[in-house]
């Protein structure tokens, strides 16, 4: 598995629209054109497994902070999509684990809010996710993976 976190902490609607949207940019570049790549079909489509985009995105919104989310993806071999597709609840258990990780120190399960999206076109799944950062039972700066997190 790879953990990879964007950089992009701001707009959250952006973030949860490439979530869901049927297209993805396939990046090709060559030494001539770094920029060279094509727009393709996501197939299968993007499945939403857990959140509601819009409460979300309503919540990272309405943040005064700087850093209003945190957007990253589980990424997973052939051979680990395998394992989990053929083991019932597997997909469950590794997003309450992330949630569990993210929200460590968090008592209220009501306040753990987790927007999960699977993406299975490439072949493999991959588990995009955004948190919002605020803690909903202070209300105050939250970051679920500080400053020289390595992933």
């Amino acid at each position: 598995m790879i953990h990879g976190l964007s950089t992009h902490t701001q707009g959250a609607s952006s973030a949860a629209a490439y979530f869901v949207d049927d297209l993805y940019f396939d990046a090709e570049p060559t030494p001539e054109d770094p920029k060279a790549g094509t727009w393709r079909e996501r197939d299968p489509r993007p499945v939403v497994l857990e959140g509601d985009a819009a409460q979300i995105v309503a919540l990272c919104d309405s943040l005064s902070f700087k850093h209003k989310y945190t957007s990253a993806v589980l990424s997973f071999s052939p051979e680990e999509t395998a394992r989990i597709d053929a083991n019932p609840g597997m997909k469950t258990d590794i997003i309450e684990d992330l949630r569990q990780f993210a929200y460590a120190g968090v008592k209220i399960d009501d306040c753990k809010p987790l927007h999960v999206v699977q993406h299975t076109h490439t072949g493999s799944l991959e588990l995009h996710y955004l948190i919002p950062r605020v803690s909903l039972e202070s209300g105050k700066y939250f970051n679920p993976y500080p400053p020289n997190y390595d992933g």
